[in-house]
């Protein structure tokens, strides 16, 4: 038998695999960064 605090802490095979598919979505659908931001040590507005 599982113990209590440990089943809430943990997700269930279905729940961790929709919360990864929906990370990933979200990965995917976020547009990337332009080179100008990515880079340190540029030009800084005043």
């Amino acid at each position: 038998m599982k113990d209590t605090k440990q089943s809430e802490e943990t997700y269930s095979e279905e729940e961790t695999k929709r919360r990864r598919e929906a990370a990933l979505k979200r990965m995917l659908a976020t547009p990337p960064k332009p080179q100008e931001r990515v880079k340190k040590g540029g030009k800084r507005k005043k």
